[in-house]
């Protein structure tokens, strides 16, 4: 945890809020604070980003960009190989439909190769002789 004191947290705030606003928010609870060893109200960075938002410094924001283009390019690359394994995907598909096509063929062969089951017929003797 890094903590700051009043100053510091206005000018990492870049215009957010003022000294003022923040002693007023620090006196009305919105913002929690402590004092350090000099006496000093001295506010948490995570505090300051719950109640203000994000932090940004002036140098961070060409950092930012930086980040952006590379996330970008990174995008890029991740998009051409997720369209390469979709593209590798679908011709797996098309095989394998393929495949399923030409076993259900084989198989519809194979029935009709078969032998018509015999029907029984029903034994009229057998049937009066065990009847008692």
């Amino acid at each position: 945890m890094s903590y700051l004191t009043i100053t510091e947290a206005t000018k990492l705030l870049n215009g957010k809020a003022s000294v003022a606003t923040l002693h007023r928010h620090t006196k009305s609870g919105t913002l929690s604070f402590t004092s350090n060893a000099q006496g000093n109200k001295v506010v948490d960075v995570a505090e300051l980003e719950r109640v203000y938002g994000p932090l940004q410094n002036g140098d961070d924001s060409h950092e930012n960009t930086e980040q952006e283009d590379l996330s970008e390019v990174e995008n890029a690359e991740v998009t051409k190989v997720l369209r390469e394994q979709v593209e590798l995907l679908k011709s797996q598909l098309e095989t394998a439909n393929r495949e399923k096509e030409s076993v259900l063929r084989i198989l519809e062969n194979q029935t009709l190769m078969l032998p018509k089951p015999k029907k029984d017929r029903f034994n009229w003797l057998r049937y009066f002789r065990f009847r008692k």
